[in-house]
């Protein structure tokens, strides 16, 4: 009787060594996975910021070039002006 409940025993023992030994080798792919997630993800707000900086300049640029300086509307203004 002893030595099935030894057997028994180490054959637990085994099973629990492995048990442990597959979870800390999910954990350890888990762990490289959320690595390469920040990673990714600190990519990504990178890409975020570099088009959000491109759409500003480009909106800016658009404003800029409607944009119309005062000193080609006053010509107009005085003749204008002179009529009334």
């Amino acid at each position: 009787m002893e030595r099935t409940d030894t057997g028994h025993a180490k054959a637990d023992q085994v099973r629990r060594a492995r048990a442990v030994t597959t979870m800390f080798d999910e954990l350890r792919t888990m762990a490289d996975r959320q690595a390469e997630l920040h990673a990714e993800r600190a990519r990504l707000e990178a890409d975020v910021d570099r088009l959000t900086t491109e759409l500003e300049q480009a909106r800016r640029s658009w404003w800029l070039g409607r944009w119309v300086p005062m000193t080609a509307h006053r010509p107009r203004l005085e003749v204008f002006a002179r009529r009334c």
